[in-house]
Formats: structure tokens, sequence, C-alpha cells
């Protein structure tokens, strides 16, 4: 018969000795969440799908929660992988994964988040200001478009008529209209100049309705007189909203 040998004990080595023994033979757990929206409108109801998913490794699954950014629990007891279902959301929202290991403990994944993103306008209208507007009445009059920017030219709102790009029709008297939700910036004209922001264009603030109804501090930028698109050729306006 063979000597006995004598088994390793933690007498033997140092709590970080053994953990980095362990990391060479030893797959940690991994955990992850993603959703089905990077974003939404502000105020537009939305539900949003969070997928959860867990790889063991070497250690032994137990137990899991989906938890809010603050550690509160929004569903518990979810098993190793499926979906979570945020319903009824008119702002961000952030949502991650805590799973718990037999060994490793608690495992917690990145924040997932799906952002509200406030609708901007851009266009041009007879009305002398959109401050108190409905939602309905501002989206009807200028184009909405939602961006996480904070400008409006014509690579953001995606070509639509009138930033850095083309009205396609004659109007007369109209005002242009920029609706931001950022304040300080600058209108510039087609070939990039600066427009003055006291007598070329006014900023002020104003409050419009989201779709909720809730209301929603904005900034706009309004032409100081109106303008006659008849006389433009080919309708070119060619404004943008950019930071100065």
């Amino acid at each position: 018969m063979g000597a006995w040998k004598r088994l390793i004990t933690s007498n033997d080595f140092t709590d970080t000795q053994i953990q980095d023994l362990q990391d060479l033979v030893f797959t940690s757990p991994t955990v992850s969440l993603t959703k089905n929206k990077p974003s939404f409108e502000k105020g537009v109801s939305t539900t949003i799908d969070f997928y959860y998913s867990t790889y063991a490794g070497d250690d032994t699954w137990e137990s899991a929660n989906i938890i809010y950014t603050n550690g509160n629990i929004a569903e518990e007891n979810v098993s190793t992988s499926g979906t979570h279902t945020a319903t009824g959301l008119l702002s961000s929202v952030q949502r991650k994964y805590r799973a718990v290991f037999d060994i490793e403990g608690t495992k917690t994944s990145s924040t997932a988040t799906s952002t509200a993103i406030t609708p901007q306008y851009v266009g041009i209208s007879t009305d002398e200001t959109f401050n108190n507007s409905t939602y309905s009445n501002i989206g009807d009059k200028l184009t909405k478009f939602l961006s996480t920017q904070n400008y409006i030219n014509s690579t953001n709102v995606g070509g639509t008529d009138l930033a850095n790009s083309t009205i396609g029709f004659t109007a007369e008297n109209h005002y242009i209209y920029f609706i931001s939700k950022n304040s300080g910036l600058t209108v510039y004209d087609q070939t990039n100049l600066p427009q003055s922001m006291v007598t070329e264009f006014l900023e002020t603030t104003i409050s419009v309705k989201l779709a909720d109804g809730t209301d929603q501090t904005m900034y706009q930028y309004r032409s100081a007189e109106t303008k006659d698109f008849s006389t433009e050729t080919g309708g070119q306006i060619g404004y943008k909203l950019e930071s100065a």
C-alpha cells in the first residue's frame, strides 16, 4: 500500500492564494441583461422587454431577481433565463439581473437602460408661438423627430423639410420654427453664417404638452419676422440649429 498523502487545507495557503488557485481551474458564472428597445418617445406609454440569461460555469445557480437600480426588487424568483416585461412606461427605465450562486455568491448584470427621448420639432407656421401648445396641435403644424443630440439639422431630422433642406411648397407669411429641448443654441443659414438671436431669431422658454398630457419645458427658436417662401428660389431656406 502506498503512503498516504496529506490533503491541502486552508492552513497551507492564504485566502488570496486559495482564490488564485481556484481561478486556475474554476470557470466563474456570468449573467447578462439586454432590452428590445434602446429608446422611445417620452410621454408615450411604452412596453419594454428585458431579456436575462445565466451561464453557471463551474458554479451552481441558486436564485435570481430583477431589480431596480436602487436595489429594490422589480420581479422576484425569476429563472436562469427569460423575459421581464415593463409596461406603461412614460420616462426612461432601467433594470438589472441579480443572481445568487453557491460558490461565488451574488452576481449582478450591468444596467440595461431604455431612454425616453423628448420630442423636438421643426417647421414653418403662421402661429406666433407654440407656448402652451397641445401635443396634437404642435404635431400637426410642425415636424416631430426624436434625437438625443442637442442640435436640429438635416442629419438628425432625417431629411425632413426645413432643417438645412428644402421647403416642398410655396407659403407666405410663415415663421421658421425650431422647438428644442436645449437652450442657448444658435441658428445658422445655408452658408453656415450664425444668425442674430436678437434681430433674426428669438429664443424663448415655452411649455408644451407631451402625449400623456404632462407639461414639458422646451426652448422655442422662431424667426423674428415672417418670411415669404414663395419668393425663395425653389423654396431653399437651409436653416439649422446647433451649438454656437
